[in-house]
């Protein structure tokens, strides 16, 4: 070969650092900044947390992810090993230069992902947050854990983030038919 990396190559080289953003953003509702301010001393793979992230007013807390992100990140860092100044470098996710990543380079490859993945042209890190806080409360979580989930200290900022259709409010509100701990009748064949 001439020494060239091809396209395959370059995506592939890229692949499990942008699924590992991709996931940590989807599963945690990170913003953008705090995402990439996260430093590699601050992954506990064990616990399935970053420890003291700077979330937004200056505070420091502690945000769990799940297996999924346990995993991307576990691909990330073999991966990350092969970039340059990785040793050197405290940053989590870097640039093909071996730096930190910028905000600007995860806003474009989360576009371009979500762009592939059909979910809109518009789509952006932010509105991915909003995906998750809604996804979150579809899946029956709290308004008020999603409202901790997402760093929010306001529970109203936490529901215009939220984003349910009539037939989800509508099966929320049916739920209230049945008395608690009431069987339902059982259907005639």
């Amino acid at each position: 070969t001439d020494g060239t990396v091809s396209s395959r190559e370059l995506t592939e080289h890229y692949l499990r650092r942008d699924l590992a953003i991709v996931l940590v953003l989807w599963h945690t509702g990170l913003r953008l900044r705090e995402l990439v301010s996260l430093d590699l001393a601050q992954v506990d793979a064990p616990a399935e947390r970053f420890r003291r992230v700077h979330r937004k007013g200056g505070r420091l807390r502690d945000v769990h992810f799940n297996v999924e992100v346990a995993i991307a990140l576990r691909r990330w860092l073999w991966e990350r090993k092969g970039y340059p100044n990785a040793e050197r470098e405290p940053a989590l996710f870097l640039s093909d230069r071996g730096r930190r990543i910028s905000p600007r380079a995860v806003q474009d490859l989360v576009a371009k992902y979500l762009r592939h993945a059909a979910i809109g042209k518009h789509a952006t890190v932010h509105s991915l947050r909003h995906s998750t806080a809604t996804e979150l409360v579809r899946r029956g979580v709290g308004i008020e854990v999603v409202a901790d989930v997402l760093d929010h200290r306001n529970l109203n900022v936490t529901r215009r983030y939220v984003h349910l259709v009539g037939a989800q409010v509508h099966a929320a509100v049916a739920t209230l038919a049945v008395p608690v701990g009431a069987r339902r009748p059982r259907k005639v064949a």
